[in-house]
């Protein structure tokens, strides 16, 4: 198997009396210093992800099961948000729904 440089030297026709270019030495030993470094954090960043999105699942999960336990509970009735009329952008019960103590009051 051929390497990076003889590839590399058979493409761009180079002679074989050209010595193969050395990289530095910081180079050679920072390199794989911060590929792990780099490689460390995106692993430590997907796990974050992930335990994330977990929690935001079992937190959904936790709200759905509230909200079914709830509907079990309450009793059949209509809700009395139904016996409100909005007119011009104020809410005013309707007068024979109405405590007769504040039947001359509209809110």
């Amino acid at each position: 198997m051929k390497t990076q440089w003889q590839i590399y030297q058979e493409l761009e026709l180079i002679p074989d009396s050209v010595p193969q270019p050395k990289a530095p030495l910081f180079a050679r030993v920072l390199r794989p210093l911060r590929r792990s470094f780099s490689n460390a954090f995106v692993r430590e960043l997907a796990d974050r992800h992930r335990i994330f999105l977990f929690n935001r699942c079992l937190d959904m999960k936790r709200v759905a099961v509230k909200n079914i336990i709830l509907a079990e509970r309450a009793p059949a009735q209509e809700p009395q948000d139904s016996k409100i009329i909005v007119r011009f952008g104020k809410s005013r019960r309707i007068a024979s729904e109405m405590p007769s103590s504040k039947k001359a009051k509209r809110i």
